[in-house]
């Protein structure tokens, strides 16, 4: 625009940029209508896009809201039939509870008839080993006494053999001497022998009667060693059945 016709105040140049400026004015105008326009359709069309996005959105929520609910009713379901549960597995657990406490009292008492019974049984356990000592202590002298009478009837024996011996070479003289001619020298040695003989023959009998008495002893003994041989082996079997029970 030339500024020198408006210092001219030159009234059509006035006019005509009046003019121009007002078709400028309305071309402005009409290019922010349009501009308007294609903003309001725009717009228009990105509130319904985005009207149709929160619809979309509306009815997930929904959908959402409504599983939820359902959920929601389910778990409170569940939740009661857990509550039943619980309560029904506390009272089980309380009864439970009680059962063991009154087990536990009766334990208690057992456990107490039995430490008793532990008590004697420990004192008879102690007497029975005493009384094992004693038997063991007893069976060892009788062993010993059988071993010397054994000891002793062997020398006996032997004693007897040779006292038979000596019986049998008497007679065996004694005939030859009945065979010879009966001098009073001859008589006097067959008395002499007769005497040694009745001797020897008695002395024999005192032996043969000493010999059965220290048999009779002998096997008594024998039969004693026996019984407590055998009462031994109880007290031994019995010990260990007392640990096992004791033990069980």
């Amino acid at each position: 625009m030339n500024d020198e016709p408006m210092k001219n105040n030159d009234p059509i140049q006035l006019q005509q940029i009046i003019l121009s400026l007002r078709s400028e004015i309305a071309k402005y105008k009409r290019e922010l209508y349009e501009k308007e326009i294609e903003y309001d359709y725009i717009m228009r069309l990105e509130l319904e896009r985005e009207n149709g996005k929160l619809k979309m959105e509306r009815k997930e929520l929904k959908w959402q809201l409504y599983r939820l609910k359902k959920e929601t009713k389910e778990l409170k379901s569940v939740n009661r039939l857990i509550y039943i549960t619980n309560e029904r597995d506390k009272e089980k657990k309380i009864a439970s509870i009680k059962k063991l406490l009154n087990n536990n009292n009766s334990l208690k008492l057992m456990n107490g008839a039995l430490q008793k019974q532990i008590e004697q049984m420990s004192i008879r356990d102690e007497s029975l080993l005493q009384e094992l000592k004693n038997k063991n202590e007893e069976h060892l002298k009788m062993r010993k006494a059988l071993v010397e009478l054994q000891k002793q009837n062997a020398e006996w024996e032997l004693e007897n053999s040779r006292m038979r011996n000596m019986v049998e070479d008497l007679e065996h003289q004694l005939m030859e001497c009945e065979k010879k001619a009966f001098t009073s020298e001859i008589k006097r040695t067959m008395h002499k022998l007769d005497v040694q003989l009745q001797q020897i023959v008695d002395q024999a009998i005192a032996y043969e009667q000493m010999i059965e008495g220290k048999v009779k002893v002998l096997e008594a003994l024998e039969m004693h060693l026996d019984t407590l041989t055998d009462q031994v082996g109880q007290l031994t079997t019995e010990k260990p059945d007392r640990q096992n029970e004791d033990i069980e």
